[in-house]
């Protein structure tokens, strides 16, 4: 049997290795020493955009930046966007608002993945029900 008293670890031979860790220090948070605020160049949102949708956003943006210098006439851009007036104007505002063309793109409709439209009690309510009446796949959806 031997006994390391050095450290702060004890071997013994006749018995399992035990080792004594010492509790796990939380470093401080690194600041750098000049803070300077920095907008992202690219969004977080806007990483989930398809090659398609970058291209569109592109086209919409120079041909509003050619409407806002007057080189072509509302009717004509209209035409080029493929938009009814209401849907250009939106776009249109967007555009002037905005800082980057990355806003012109279109967002995705519909229920986000990730979130649930359940509440606590539904969630529990179903799995109630599907405890209760669920006999393997030849159940009857209508009983469950």
């Amino acid at each position: 049997m031997t006994k390391d008293s050095g450290t702060s670890i004890t071997i013994h031979t006749t018995r399992p290795v035990r080792a004594k860790v010492p509790p796990l220090r939380v470093p401080r948070p690194w600041k750098p020493a000049n803070p300077t605020v920095m907008r992202e160049a690219v969004p977080y949102q806007s990483l989930d955009v398809s090659d398609a949708e970058l291209r569109l956003a592109l086209k919409r943006e120079a041909i509003f930046q050619q409407l806002k210098q007057k080189m072509i006439d509302q009717p004509k851009a209209m035409e080029l966007l493929e938009l009814k007036k209401s849907q250009f104007y939106k776009l249109y505002n967007k555009f002037l608002a905005s800082e980057s063309y990355l806003e012109l793109t279109r967002k995705k409709r519909g229920t986000k993945p990730g979130r649930e439209t359940l509440t606590e009690v539904q969630r529990a309510a179903l799995e109630t029900a599907y405890q209760e009446y669920y006999r393997g796949p030849s159940a009857s959806s209508a009983k469950v």
